[in-house]
């Protein structure tokens, strides 16, 4: 039986390099992740995204995991199977996706025009954008298995440039 599961984790690691690049990284230099999240007042899960080290953090304490260890092989079976977390409550570093009209037309036009409109050509998230919009092209960059993080110094958010 061990072996079993031993062979289906290592398929699920190999098939989804993203989510384990994603949830590898911790600390300053931590990816975002985007996730379904079930609140006791939820009718329905909502989305959430949350930087990866701060999510481990919260999931050690909340759900009393004992390792990174086991964080990671717990976050990963959710994000594989895209199953929503069941939490009692969220941090202030988490932030629920909320999408605008103007986001949703230009996830519409395709990955290339998207990226043109929300970043420079150094991969750095324009300044004009509000709290909700960052959070709702966080969640897309995610969708589209793009990773993103915020720079150490200065604070922008930014993607590798080569995409």
């Amino acid at each position: 039986m061990k072996t079993v599961f031993i062979i289906s984790l290592v398929i699920l690691h190999l098939s989804k390099p993203f989510i384990n690049e994603v949830t590898q990284s911790f600390g300053h230099k931590s990816y975002y992740i985007s996730i379904m999240i079930k609140l006791p007042r939820d009718k329905v899960p909502k989305k959430y995204i949350v930087q990866n080290d701060n999510l481990f953090g919260h999931l050690i304490k909340q759900l009393k995991l004992d390792s990174m260890e086991d964080y990671l092989s717990f976050i990963r079976k959710k994000l594989y199977r895209n199953k929503p977390l069941k939490l009692n409550q969220v941090g202030d570093d988490f932030r629920e996706v909320i999408q605008s009209k103007e986001l949703v037309d230009n996830i519409k036009k395709g990955k290339e025009h998207f990226i043109q409109t929300y970043f420079d050509d150094r991969g750095v998230l324009k300044s004009n954008m509000n709290y909700d919009d960052e959070a709702a092209i966080i969640d897309q960059l995610f969708q589209w298995e793009i990773p993103c993080l915020n720079d150490d110094e200065s604070g922008v958010l930014y993607i590798r440039s080569n995409y």
